[in-house]
């Protein structure tokens, strides 16, 4: 771009060398720059805060990349890939790795390895971000909706939660995702104004990214936001009432068996004699009558659906964690959308950017938390973990073992062979001396 009156109006207007602005762009584009750091410098707060984008950054990077490895490893080699809801969780460990592994080429930039600023790096790796962050957050929202189901409508389970359903909901988030994104690819390149380098949107496109930044403000912040806070709600509501009976069940579990009296005689032959009798008050309903099977029947159930429960809990632990820590990202994303949609000024004070860094951290944790979140409150997760483990240990042990026999049997055969030349030689010796 030669036009520099242009350039400097655009960036004046949308920050675009220290951070990119939240009325435009995602927060997943704050840190998709490279930032002037001679500012931070001056300020200690703004030091501490260049300090932990350098090395908090690639902390949460690998941490996130080996924890989704896990995930992904336990969700589609364990018994737990018979679950639909273990599709969601691939597919959300799938885009966080695809995330981390794009915000590892722009941390790049941090420690002046230029990759992200090159022609072709740019483009690309703001489309993977938006993409695995637009399939991250429906995957919450799916199986969200799934356990909702599961909770309130457990006759419809086996209809709208089956693997299939999930295949296809994960299948149309993709190409949804992947298309609606494409535009990325026109409107993004890098630009050198003087010293500055920076990944931004083209000025000449710039109208096509606010209309664009306006849809995914709503599709991929707003809108499945609100749908996680309210099924979450209800499916406390739901799980709060589940309690309640249980621990009614048990009461009424407890009388029944007190109710019912346990005699013991001794004869004069000495054998024990045991007999059952019910109080009066029972003997409509007996022991192993109506009013017990009842109970027993009860019982059953509420363990039945404890397994449902526990894994509702585990999964309405995580989308609300991942919305704590989306939301002061997405205030500040729909304040500065409203703030513009209103003709407000796009230009952002130094604070502002300060603290628009501050939540891009918050947000990069999003992507890193998932499998800390099964681990701590998840049994099968767990259970599915100690068993990838022990299958690895086998193998490493059965492979340990294979060397080891095929280097004894190799070091056999040199012995036998180095015996047969042995022998070979004394005997020639012999035939030797005895021609002598």
């Amino acid at each position: 771009m030669d036009n520099i009156d242009e350039l400097k109006e655009f960036f004046d207007m949308s920050g675009a060398f220290d951070t990119f602005n939240f009325s435009s762009l995602n927060l997943s584009d704050i840190f998709l720059s490279t930032t002037n750091t001679s500012d931070h410098r001056n300020n200690d707060f703004l030091a501490v805060l260049t300090w932990m984008n350098v090395y908090v950054t690639p902390v949460i990077i690998a941490f996130g990349v080996v924890g989704n490895t896990l995930s992904l490893l336990v969700f589609s080699l364990t018994h737990l890939k018979r679950l639909s809801s273990s599709l969601y969780l691939s597919a959300l460990a799938l885009a966080d790795l695809g995330f981390l592994c794009a915000l590892t080429i722009v941390w790049l930039e941090r420690v002046e390895v230029s990759i992200f600023t090159t022609d072709g790096w740019c483009p690309g790796v703001i489309y993977v971000t938006k993409v695995c962050g637009f399939v991250a957050v429906w995957n919450v929202v799916s199986f969200t909706s799934e356990r909702y189901v599961i909770v309130y409508y457990p006759l419809q389970k086996d209809t709208l939660c089956a693997k299939r359903i999930a295949v296809i909901v994960v299948a149309v988030l993709c190409v949804t995702s992947s298309l609606l994104y494409v535009y990325v690819f026109f409107t993004y390149d890098v630009i050198r104004f003087g010293a500055k380098v920076a990944c931004t949107p083209l000025p000449a496109h710039y109208d096509v990214i606010t209309v664009m930044s306006s849809v995914e403000t709503v599709m991929a912040c707003a809108v499945p936001s609100i749908i996680i806070v309210v099924l979450n709600v209800r499916i406390i509501i739901k799980i709060h009432q589940f309690h309640e009976r249980k621990g009614r069940a048990l009461v009424i579990l407890i009388q029944d068996q007190r109710r019912s009296g346990i005699h013991t005689s001794i004869s004069n032959t000495g054998s024990m004699h045991i007999k059952f009798t019910a109080k009066q008050d029972d003997e409509r309903h007996p022991v192993g009558g109506p009013s017990c099977d009842r109970t027993l029947v009860g019982g059953s159930r509420m363990l039945r659906s404890r397994s449902q429960f526990r894994t509702a809990r585990m999964l309405l632990v995580l989308s609300s964690v991942i919305v704590l820590l989306n939301l002061p990202s997405h205030i500040f994303q729909v304040l500065a959308f409203l703030h513009h949609l209103f003709g407000g000024s796009a230009k952002q004070s130094k604070q502002q950017r300060a603290w628009q860094e501050v939540f891009q951290l918050v947000y990069f944790m999003n992507f890193a938390i998932s499998f800390f979140i099964y681990s701590a409150c998840g049994y099968q997760f767990r259970m599915g973990l100690k068993r990838l483990c022990r299958r690895w240990l086998h193998k490493a042990e059965r492979s340990r073992q294979m060397v080891t026999y095929c280097r004894n049997k190799r070091d056999k055969h040199r012995i036998d062979r180095g015996m047969v030349k042995m022998h070979g030689e004394r005997f020639q010796n012999q035939k030797l001396t005895v021609m002598k």
